[in-house]
């Protein structure tokens, strides 16, 4: 009984003392801990230019607490320099600036990934053996080239009959955005195909 209250009074005394001296007995930062908070440092000083006023304190906060880690840490014997030139930083600002696409150019993404899916989903089907998935993706394609045909037939319209059957539809802002972007399809291939012959 006495060696085991001993043992446990030894085993709180370690524990006291590992307690008390927890900063010395923690495992050195190594060579990248320092380059990374070196770099964290680096990258938020060059945002300086590049950050709007209202986000400058914010910024100035975040510099000082990469600071804080870093002289925690300590210096880097090889210091990592910045990656982020002025080139990047100029074309992240035009992709920022850039307008949201508009509901035809949605549209446009839309039908294509639409088409590659029913592709897929066809291959799976026959993969499976399934004539009924099979059936119904044909149909989808048909549709897909008649409302193509229409287009086109509506384009070769001379300009007068095009306006009345353009006001007698009375097309959705979707629907519209389907039609034109069936047209640009259409022009894209006829370029294609005048490139090709030529």
């Amino acid at each position: 009984m006495r060696h085991f209250v001993a043992m446990i009074c030894i085993t709180l005394a370690v524990l006291v003392l590992a307690a008390g001296c927890a900063d010395q007995l923690r495992w050195p930062p190594t060579e990248q801990q320092k380059q990374a908070a070196d770099l964290a440092v680096q990258n938020l000083q060059a945002l300086g230019g590049h950050v709007e006023p209202q986000a400058e304190g914010v910024r100035m906060q975040a510099v000082q607490a990469a600071k804080i880690t870093q002289t925690y840490l300590g210096l880097p014997s090889t210091p990592i320099q910045s990656g982020a030139s002025q080139a990047v930083l100029t074309r992240a600002q035009k992709d920022a600036a850039r307008p949201p696409p508009t509901l035809a150019e949605a549209a446009e993404v839309s039908l294509g990934v639409a088409d590659e899916y029913l592709r897929l989903a066809g291959a799976v089907a026959a993969a499976l053996g399934l004539p009924a998935g099979v059936v119904l993706i044909k149909r989808a394609r048909a549709k897909t080239a008649a409302l193509s045909e229409i287009t086109a037939a509506i384009d070769a319209l001379p300009p007068d009959t095009k306006k009345v059957v353009k006001k007698g539809q009375k097309q959705s802002d979707a629907t519209e955005a389907l039609v034109g972007e069936v047209r640009r399809k259409a022009r894209r291939k006829a370029r294609l195909e005048a490139r090709s012959s030529t």
